[in-house]
Order: structure tokens, then sequence, then C-alpha cells
């Protein structure tokens, strides 16, 4: 696969990705298991549209994004009640307001990035980086975090 087409899937794969968390949005399910199944679901496509925003457009600002995505996602997972192993409410409280701030910054930051005329130079610098130094950093450091987080 060259370099154009590459980009192109990129391109098609975040436009789907957002879709499909856009659409996710709007889906209600009867039981509380489900729809912690569907926002969990909801967050991971938000994951993946930085990560293919990333890989599409290559630029700085945007591995910023999906390192921040990295985190949020991290929380995401730790504070679910699907798997959570935290018991404090207190605890789980500040970790929501924690990723609030962080899905506004990589809202911010997507923006500031993605644009052609961005007030900061350092964002939407390209910087290329081979597809599977992104991909492979990404998905080990999630399942690190996890790994160790789960331990405690």
């Amino acid at each position: 696969m060259g370099f154009d087409t590459r980009r192109i899937l990129y391109r098609n794969l975040s436009f789907l990705m957002a879709i499909i968390a856009f659409a996710l949005m709007f889906v209600t399910v009867s039981n509380q298991r489900g729809q912690d199944i569907v926002n969990l679901l909801s967050d991971f496509s938000i994951f993946l549209v930085t990560l293919f925003s990333a890989l599409w457009m290559k630029r700085q600002g945007l591995y910023l994004c999906l390192l921040l995505g990295i985190i949020y996602l991290n929380i995401k997972l730790l504070i679910s009640p699907i798997f959570s192993p935290l018991n404090s409410f207190e605890t789980i409280q500040n970790l929501r307001t924690i990723n609030l701030w962080i899905i506004l910054s990589i809202f911010v930051l997507f923006i500031i990035s993605s644009s052609e005329k961005s007030p900061v130079g350092f964002l939407k610098k390209v910087k290329p980086v081979k597809d599977y130094l992104i991909i492979l950093p990404a998905i080990l450091t999630l399942v690190a975090v996890q790994i160790i987080l789960r331990q405690f």
C-alpha cells in the first residue's frame, strides 16, 4: 500500500469512527450494564478517531492529542463500572473531573492542530513517523498501564 493510499485509509477510518462515536451518543439501553458498554464503545471510538487522525495528518499536535487520548482511555477503563477496581466514590468523581478536562483539551488541540491556519506553529508542524511507531506504543501503553493499575 502506498503512502497516499494509507493516508486515505486512515482519513476514512477516522471519519467512520467519528460517525460511530457521534451515533453512540444517542444510543440508550434499558439496563445499566448495557449502557456502560455503549459508553465504553463510544470512548474507545473517540480514542480511535485520535489515533487514525494522527496517522492520517502526522502533525505534532495530533500526536499530543493521541497521548492525551491514551490517558483518557486509561482513566475511563479504570473507572468504568464494568471492570472497575475502584470503590471510593471521591476517587471516581475526581478521575471523572480529570477526564472531562482531558477530553476538552483533546478537542481544543484537535481543532487547532487540524486547522491549516493554526496560530501555534508547533502544533501544525508535520512530523513523518512510521505508522507502527505510533500504533504499537499506543496499544502497549494502554495494556501496560491497565495491567499495572489493576495490580494495586
